[in-house]
């Protein structure tokens, strides 16, 4: 153990900061405080706060992280605690942040990426789209950014039945990151231009990349955002008789539940 501290002692501040962090072996917050107060660096007392944060909870220091964001310039004090609030649910927390922080920055790229998730998690369209664009027009925003933008503008379109708009996004998805919206999106439209083999490969594709996902549900929804609701209602009869279990919160196949097409089919 002695030896252990001594090296310790030898490291470069930041890098012990780093170290500490992930160290089981004794309570490393009074040591983070001490580094932070010698160095006096926005870095260090990120990973403190976020430290404190991660074992009491972000609320209690969410003055804190906004007076070092305020005095140091430094918007990752907001994201980080916006990406916390996120993770554990606390959406109106999150929006009470988002809105402080606007006094303080001004169309930050990773503040605009905090209110796109929150604009997705509330299903806020105009919202979105208003947001997705001016992420994917900024140079500075990450490629989490753009990503997630890219996904929320092509399926606006997609749910608006734009579909030469969604096109060349569906590209741009692919082309950032193989994903399961990415592989949907083109079976949607594969489906849209009637090539069911490639839309059904596509499918196949998502449901390899997220094994929660089977071609037949997939299917279904395609055809409804296409408008072939008989259609949808054939492949959501094939799930059901497979045993496919349709989760209460997608919204699509519970609407093609509802449709006297289904209906139809003998599955009220």
């Amino acid at each position: 153990m002695i030896t252990l501290l001594r090296m310790l002692t030898a490291l470069p501040l930041k890098v012990l900061a780093a170290i500490l962090t992930i160290l089981p072996i004794f309570d490393n917050a009074p040591i983070l405080r001490l580094i932070c107060v010698i160095t006096g660096s926005p870095e260090d007392i990120l990973v403190y706060l976020t430290r404190l944060s991660t074992q009491f909870g972000p609320e209690k220091y969410e003055e804190t992280f906004l007076t070092n964001a305020e005095k140091f310039g430094d918007v990752r004090f907001v994201s980080t605690l916006g990406y916390m609030y996120f993770e554990t649910g606390s959406l109106k927390s999150l929006r009470r942040i988002l809105d402080k922080a606007e006094e303080i920055f001004s169309e930050e790229s990773e503040l605009m990426y905090l209110e796109l998730m929150l604009a997705s998690r509330n299903n806020d369209e105009s919202k979105i789209q208003e947001l997705s664009e001016k992420i994917v027009s900024s140079s500075s925003s990450t490629t989490e950014a753009s990503e997630l933008a890219y996904n929320c503008l092509c399926w606006n379109y997609i749910k608006q039945r734009k579909f030469d708009k969604a096109r060349p996004l569906v590209d741009k998805i692919l082309t950032i990151k193989e994903s399961r919206i990415g592989r949907i999106a083109a079976g949607v439209l594969a489906f849209q231009d009637g090539d069911i083999d490639l839309a059904e490969k596509n499918f196949g594709i998502a449901a390899r990349v997220d094994f929660r996902f089977a071609l037949e549900p997939l299917m279904a929804e395609a055809s409804y955002v296409c408008d072939d609701i008989k259609t949808a209602a054939e492949y959501l009869k094939q799930a059901v008789k497979k045993g496919i279990k349709i989760p209460e919160n997608e919204e699509i196949l519970n609407k093609i539940k509802e449709s006297d097409e289904y209906r139809e089919a003998g599955y009220d």
